[in-house]
C-alpha cells in the first residue's frame, strides 16, 4: 500500500489525476498506478496494457547529465537501501518507443513495502532546462506549482500569499499581481463575493467547503468554476486556506455527461412518440414504452420475459422476424418496412429499426423501434396518386416548365420545354437555367427574381428568354419555390408562350389606338352613356356641336342635357329602347348649350361587357345643311338651280301635258334658243360671269314672255320657251322681243358684253305630236339658224330635215370608211421663204365610192361629234410618223412633220402617252414632229391643255397655233408663249394687196410672234405676190397651191426630193 501519509496529503491537494504532468507511481520496483496524463501520453487504458512492469527495465541506456545507465541504477539502489525519504534523481525512460526525461521522487513508506516512488515526466522543458529547480523547498511546493488545478493559498484575512501557474493561467494575473491582495477582490464579481466570504466562513463549522461560483478573469471576462476550500491546521486552529478552482475536468464532464445522458435517454424512451422495447440478447423483453403499449395493445407487466416475436411476429411473418432477430445477433443494424401485429391480431405497417447494444465486441442486448406506418401508408398512397397527378401535368402541360434545384440547376423539363426552347433533357440537367436561356440584357432581371425566389415569393413576369437558335421568345415567366421541411430545396417554372397574345394584344392596343383616335377626332359628335343615361365622355365633335365642356356634360343626365322639350318625351323613348339592347337610328332635333335647335342624325347603339350592357354609345351627325339640301333637291328636282327657271324634266311634262290638252285648231310653239358665244366668254372671262350672263339671259326671256308661257333652261347654255302658236308673226314679234330686249347688252365687272341668241321654233301638231319630236326639230332650226349667221330665229321646215338626214347618212358612213380603206394621208410640203423644203402638213382625205370626195371640214366635225376622232387621229398619226421617218433620210433630221390636232384628241386622257409611243414605234424624235393645235382648241381647257403641252415639249415635239388670228383668244395664247409656230391663216393673205387691215394684222402678228421667240408658217401662198409679200413682212416658213398643192405620198415624196436641201 502506498503510505498513507503521503497519500493523505496528496488527496488534500486533490492531484491524484490532475497533475499537470505524467505521473507514474511504482511500489516495490513495480509500476502500479499511472495518472491520465500518463496513460494519454502512452496510449494505453490502464497499467496492465504495459509489457513490463518492472520499473528498472524501462530505463533508457542514455542518462542524462552524462550519468551512464549502471550509476543510475547503482544510485537508486543505494538510495533504496538507506531509507532516506524524498530522494530526487533525473532519469530517462524508454517505454513504448517513447524515450522520456523524468523526475524521479522517492517516498518515505513502511519497511515492507520498500523501493517505492514517483516519477513525473516533464515533456514541456526544453532539454537544457530538464533539470527540476533545485530551489524547491519540498515534494508538495513543487507539486502545488506543477499540478493543473488552479490553486491560491491565503491567510486568515484571505489575503493572497502564493498561486501557482494554473492560476495565473486561468485568471491572468501574475504573483507579484495578487499577493497580499485580498481574493475576493480580484476574481469576485459584486453578486458573488458575499457568497465566498459565506463559503470560507462555513470552513470553521463545516470543514471543507465546495460550490459552483461565477467569477472574472483579470480583464473582466466570465469563469465558470467549482470552488473548493481547505483550511491549513496550526495547532488544531484555522490559519489559512487552499482555495482551488476546478473548472469542469474531464471526470466530473464524463460523469455529468453520462448521468444527463441517462436521464435524457430515459425521457426520451418515455417520451417517445415511436415505439421502443428494449430486448436481451436472445429477443427477451425487457422493457417497453408507452408508445409501444399504445401501438401493439401489450402492458409491460403482462410482456416482460417473453419473446418479442411471440408477442408480435406472429403467423406468416414469424420466419422474417426470426431472421431480423439471427442479424440483429451477429451485430448488424436493421431498417426495413414490414407488418406486426396488435393483440387483437389486426396487422400493422411499421417502419422497423433493430439497433444491436454493444460493449466491448459483446452484444449486451438489443433495442427496436417500430413507426406506425398507417397514416405513412396511406399518406404515400395519396402522394403517389398526386406524384403521378403532377408527372402528368408536368409531362403533358402546354406550357414549358422546367424543375431546378435550389442552385437554380435544371433536375428536369417536359416536353413543351423541348418545343418551346429547343433542348433536349440530357442537354440541360444539372446545368443553371439562366446560363442557356436567359440573354444578356434579361440576366439582372432573372437574378431579382431567383432572389424573391430564395426568400420564399413566387413570381410572376413577362419578359424575354432564347431559344437554342438565340432567338428571343416573349414569355409570361412564372416561379413557385418548393418547400420541405420549411426550407427551400427547389423551383418549379413554367415558361408560357405570349408571342401570339403579344401579337393579338398589340393588335388590339393598334385597334384600341386608331378607335381612340376615331373617338377624338371624329367630326361626328360622340357621347358615351352608363346604363343610367348618365354622360360618361364625350369627344371634340359633340363639343363642337353642341358647345359644351367635358366637366360641364359628365354624369349629367343625356336627355336633360340635348334634348329640347318638344322631343324630350321621344328622347326618353330613345333612351328605353337602347337600354333594352336595340339599336337605334333615326332624324331628329336636339339642342346645343345656347338653345339653338340643330337637326342631327342619331346612331345610338347598346355597348356590352361579358355578356353584360354595360353603356351605350350615342352618335349625332349634324344634318342642318343636309335639311337645306334636300329642300334645295327638291327644288332643284323642279326648277334649275342656277336661274329658278324650270328645269328640262318639268318642261317635258308640261309640255306632254299642253299637248295632250289641245283642241282641234290648236297649236303650240316650243322655241328652242341658244347663247351664241357663251363658251367663250365663259372660259375667257370665267364661270362667274358666264353664270351672271345665264342669269340675266333667264330673267329677260322671263319678261318677254306672257304669265301662261313656260320657260325653262334645258342645260348649259340653252332655253326653251312653251307658247300658243297663233300665227307666224305672234311667233316672229315674241321672239324679236326677246332678241331686242338681250341686244342691249349688260356690263359686268368692267366688261361691256353683247348677248345673241339663235332661236329654232317648231310647232305642235304641224311638225310631230310626240314631245321628244317636237324638241327635236326645234333644235334642229336653232341649228340652222346658229349655222347660217342670222343672230335671230328660224321656224322648222322639211328641208332642215333632209340636211340632218344627209349629216346622219355621213356619220354612219364615217364609222365604215377607215375599215373600207376610203381615208387616205395627203401632204402638203413646208418650205422656207428661199424655197427649200423644211416639212410636211399632214391632210386627211376622204373619198367615198358613192358620195364622192367630202371636204375634211364637213366630215372632221361630224367625227368629233360621234366619236371617230380618235380612230381617224390615231390613223393620221401612225400614216405620218411611218411617211416621216423615211422622208427623214431623204431631207435630214431637221425634217418635221406638222400633224393636225382637234379640239376632242386633245381632250383625250392618254393623247401624250400614245403620241410618245408612236414616236418610240418608229424610231423618231419629238423634235420632228410638230403638232398643229387649233386656236379654239386651245380655249377649251387652258389648265389641261397647258399641262399636256409642257409635257409634250419635254418630249422635244414643236408645238404651232393654226389658223392664229382667228379666235376668240389668240393674243393670250401667243403672250402664254408654249408655241413654237403661229401659222398665219388664209383670210389674212387673200387679197393682201389691196386691203391695208390685212397688212396691218400680218405685220403685227409677225412682229408679236418673234418678240416672244416663235416663228410664223403663212398658209395659202397662191401667187408670187402674195410670196413676196410675206418675204417682206419677216414670214419664216411658208407653205400654199403657188408652189404645191397637197398630194398623195408618191407625188410629194418626188417633189421633197428635188427640192430638199441636206
Amino acid at each position: 500500500m502506498i503510505g498513507m501519509v503521503e497519500m493523505n496529503r496528496l488527496n488534500e491537494m486533490a492531484v491524484l489525476n490532475e497533475i499537470a504532468m505524467p505521473v507514474l507511481f511504482f511500489q516495490n520496483g513495480e509500476v502500479v498506478w499511472i495518472n491520465s496524463r500518463g496513460r494519454d501520453l502512452l496510449n494505453i487504458k490502464s497499467v496492465s496494457d504495459l509489457k513490463e512492469r518492472h520499473f528498472l527495465k524501462y530505463l533508457d541506456r542514455k542518462q542524462p547529465e552524462g550519468k551512464s545507465l549502471r550509476e543510475i541504477v547503482n544510485h537508486l539502489k543505494g538510495a533504496f537501501s538507506d531509507g532516506k525519504a524524498e530522494k530526487e534523481l533525473r532519469v530517462a525512460l524508454r517505454i513504448k518507443g517513447l524515450r522520456l526525461e523524468a523526475a524521479l521522487k522517492l517516498v518515505p513508506v513502511e519497511s515492507e513495502f520498500p523501493e517505492s516512488g514517483f516519477v513525473v515526466f516533464d515533456r514541456v522543458r526544453k532539454k537544457e532546462d530538464a533539470l527540476l529547480r533545485r530551489k524547491t523547498e519540498h515534494y508538495y511546493g513543487d507539486l502545488f506549482r506543477q499540478v493543473s488545478v488552479p490553486i491560491a493559498i491565503c491567510d486568515g484575512m484571505s489575503r493572497v500569499v502564493d498561486i501557482n501557474a494554473a492560476f495565473s493561467e486561468l485568471f491572468g494575473y501574475s504573483r507579484e499581481e495578487v499577493v497580499e491582495k485580498y481574493c475576493y477582490d480580484l476574481i469576485a464579481p459584486p453578486s458573488e463575493k458575499i457568497k465566498l466570504m459565506n463559503v470560507c466562513e462555513e470552513i470553521h463549522n463545516k470543514g471543507i467547503q465546495k460550490r459552483q461560483v461565477e467569477l472574472v478573469d483579470k480583464w473582466g471576462k466570465p469563469v465558470h468554476s467549482d470552488f473548493t476550500v481547505h483550511p491549513i491546521l496550526e495547532n488544531g486552529k484555522i490559519v489559512g486556506t487552499y482555495r482551488i478552482y476546478e473548472v469542469q475536468s474531464d471526470k466530473k464532464r464524463a460523469r455529468d455527461e453520462i448521468a444527463l445522458q441517462k436521464a435524457y435517454f430515459e425521457g426520451l424512451f418515455n417520451t417517445s412518440t415511436e415505439a421502443l422495447v428494449l430486448l436481451t440478447n436472445d429477443d427477451k423483453v425487457v422493457y417497453f414504452n408507452k408508445a409501444f403499449e399504445n401501438l401493439f395493445g401489450y402492458q409491460l407487466v403482462d410482456s416482460k420475459g417473453k419473446c418479442i416475436n411471440d408477442i408480435v411476429a406472429v403467423g406468416e411473418r414469424r420466419e422474417e422476424a426470426e431472421n431480423i432477430s439471427a442479424k440483429a445477433l451477429k451485430g448488424k443494424y436493421l431498417s426495413f418496412d414490414t407488418v406486426r401485429y396488435h393483440r387483437d391480431g389486426s396487422p400493422i405497417p411499421v417502419e422497423m429499426v433493430v439497433n444491436p447494444i454493444m460493449n466491448s465486441g459483446e452484444l449486451l442486448g438489443i433495442y427496436a423501434v417500430y413507426k406506425d406506418l398507417t397514416e405513412k401508408s396511406r399518406m404515400k398512397k395519396k402522394i403517389e396518386v398526386q406524384s403521378q397527378y403532377f408527372k402528368q401535368l408536368f409531362d403533358k402541360s402546354l406550357d414549358a416548365m422546367a424543375m431546378l434545384d435550389s442552385d437554380q440547376r435544371v433536375m428536369d423539363i417536359n416536353r413543351a420545354f423541348v418545343n418551346l426552347f429547343g433542348y433536349e433533357a440530357e442537354e440541360c440537367k444539372n446545368k443553371n437555367i439562366d446560363q442557356f436561356i436567359v440573354s444578356k440584357e434579361y440576366i439582372e432581371e432573372a437574378i431579382s427574381c431567383n432572389d424573391d425566389i430564395k426568400r420564399g415569393v413566387s413570381v410572376n413576369v413577362e419578359t424575354k428568354r432564347k431559344n437554342k437558335a438565340g432567338e428571343l421568345i416573349d414569355v409570361e415567366a412564372s416561379g413557385n419555390p418548393i418547400t420541405v421541411g420549411g426550407k427551400i430545396v427547389g423551383t418549379v417554372v413554367n415558361y408560357r408562350d405570349i408571342r401570339e397574345r403579344k401579337h393579338v394584344v398589340g393588335e388590339l392596343e393598334e385597334q384600341r389606338a386608331y378607335f381612340k383616335q376615331l373617338f377624338d377626332n371624329s367630326p361626328l359628335g360622340i357621347v358615351m352613356i352608363d346604363t343610367e343615361d348618365r354622360v360618361v365622355d364625350i369627344n371634340k365633335g359633340f363639343q363642337s356641336m353642341f358647345g359644351y365642356e367635358m366637366d360641364e356634360a359628365r354624369g349629367k343626365d343625356i336627355n336633360s342635357l340635348i334634348a329640347p322639350d318638344s322631343r324630350f318625351a321621344e328622347a326618353v323613348r330613345l333612351s328605353s329602347r337602347l337600354i333594352s339592347g336595340n339599336t337605334v337610328k333615326f332624324e331628329t332635333k336636339r339642342k346645343n348649350k345656347a338653345g339653338e335647335l340643330i337637326d342631327v342624325d342619331i346612331l345610338a347603339y347598346p355597348v356590352w361587357l361579358k355578356g353584360k350592357q354595360v353603356g351605350g354609345y350615342g352618335i349625332y351627325s349634324d344634318i342642318t345643311e343636309k335639311k337645306r339640301a334636300e329642300k334645295e333637291i327638291e327644288f332643284l328636282a323642279y326648277r334649275d338651280g342656277l336661274t329658278g327657271l324650270f328645269n328640262r324634266k318639268v318642261f317635258y311634262d308640261k309640255l306632254r301635258n299642253r299637248m295632250g290638252k289641245l283642241k282641234e285648231g290648236e297649236k303650240l310653239a316650243v322655241c328652242y334658243m341658244d347663247l351664241d358665244g357663251f363658251k367663250n366668254i365663259n372660259d375667257s372671262m370665267g364661270h362667274n360671269i358666264g353664270d351672271e350672263i345665264l342669269r340675266y339671259v333667264a330673267k329677260n326671256i322671263e319678261n318677254s314672255i306672257e304669265k301662261e308661257d313656260v320657260v325653262a333652261r334645258m342645260g348649259g347654255d340653252e332655253f326653251v320657251v312653251l307658247t300658243d302658236y297663233g300665227d307666224n308673226e305672234k311667233i316672229a314679234s315674241k321672239m324679236e322681243g326677246i332678241i331686242e330686249r338681250l341686244d342691249k347688252g349688260l356690263r359686268i365687272f368692267d366688261y361691256s358684253i353683247k348677248i345673241s341668241l339663235s332661236i329654232g321654233v317648231a310647232i305642235c301638231p304641224q311638225h310631230g305630236n310626240e314631245v321628244e319630236e317636237i324638241i327635236k326639230k326645234a333644235d334642229m332650226a336653232m341649228y340652222q339658224a346658229k349655222k347660217s349667221g342670222t343672230r335671230g330665229y328660224l321656224i322648222f321646215t322639211s328641208e332642215m330635215e333632209k340636211r340632218n338626214l344627209y349629216r346622219f347618212k355621213l356619220e354612219s358612213r364615217l364609222k365604215m370608211a377607215l375599215s373600207n380603206g376610203e381615208i387616205q394621208m395627203h401632204y402638203q410640203p413646208i418650205l422656207a421663204m428661199d424655197g427649200t423644203v423644211k416639212g410636211c402638213e399632214a391632210l386627211m382625205r376622204w373619198d367615198n365610192p358613192v358620195i364622192g370626195r367630202i371636204s375634211p371640214s364637213i366630215f372632221i366635225p361630224i367625227a368629233e361629234d360621234c366619236g371617230e376622232i380618235h380612230q381617224l387621229g390615231a390613223f393620221a398619226l401612225n400614216q405620218s410618223l411611218s411617211i416621216l421617218k423615211k422622208w427623214k433620210e431623204v431631207c435630214g433630221d431637221d425634217f418635221f412633220m406638222s400633224i393636225n390636232l382637234s379640239v376632242k384628241q386633245m381632250e383625250r386622257e392618254n393623247i401624250v402617252g400614245e403620241i410618245a409611243e408612236g414616236l418610240s414605234k418608229h424610231g423618231l424624235e419629238g423634235k420632228n414632229v410638230c403638232l398643229e393645235i387649233t386656236e379654239s382648241c386651245s380655249t377649251e381647257n387652258i389648265i389641261d391643255l397647258n399641262d399636256k403641252i409642257s409635257k409634250l415639249k419635254q418630249m422635244g415635239i414643236l408645238i404651232s397655233i393654226d389658223d392664229f388670228g382667228t379666235g376668240y383668244s389668240s393674243f393670250r395664247q401667243l403672250r402664254d408663249s408654249y408655241a413654237d409656230y403661229v401659222k398665219i391663216d388664209r383670210s389674212f393673205v387673200d387679197g393682201i394687196d389691196e386691203r391695208s387691215e390685212n397688212r396691218a394684222i400680218v405685220k403685227a402678228i409677225v412682229a408679236m410672234a418673234k418678240s416672244l421667240g416663235a416663228g410664223t408658217i403663212v398658209e395659202g401662198i397662191e401667187t408670187e405676190t402674195e410670196l413676196e409679200t410675206m418675204k417682206r413682212f419677216g414670214c419664216d416658213m411658208q407653205q400654199g397651191y403657188f408652189v404645191q398643192a397637197p398630194g398623195c405620198e408618191k407625188i410629194i415624196e418626188a417633189f421633197i426630193k428635188k427640192n430638199c436641201k441636206r
